[in-house]
């Protein structure tokens, strides 16, 4: 096993199940498969953050910036609760998403 690949398997995996981080500054992170359901993430400031295999269900994202997140799927945002004042990355599809009132 590389040195790289070592460090990435000792990282910690983050586990803010249901926790209320509203407006939390969470740029250019690396989120690989964390555990964010049921938090409130409201106004939070994902930029640049790396979510592949993030647990978003029910995570509540209404007003949150997504810009330039990297490995974020339909999938994963369609177990989400998001607002038109979500700000999502370029390569998301907005018309395939619910969006909250």
């Amino acid at each position: 096993m590389t040195a790289l690949k070592e460090i990435e398997a000792e990282r910690p995996t983050l586990n803010i199940r249901g926790a209320r981080v509203p407006g939390a500054d969470l740029r250019n992170t690396i989120l690989h498969d964390a555990n964010l359901s049921g938090a409130d993430a409201t106004n939070a400031n994902f930029q640049g953050a790396d979510l592949r295999g993030a647990n978003l269900s029910g995570t509540i994202l209404k007003g949150a910036n997504l810009a330039e997140v990297e490995n974020l799927t339909i999938e994963q945002l369609s177990e989400a609760v998001l607002d038109h004042s979500t700000v999502l990355p370029a390569y998301i599809d907005l018309t395939k998403l619910k969006l909250s009132n």
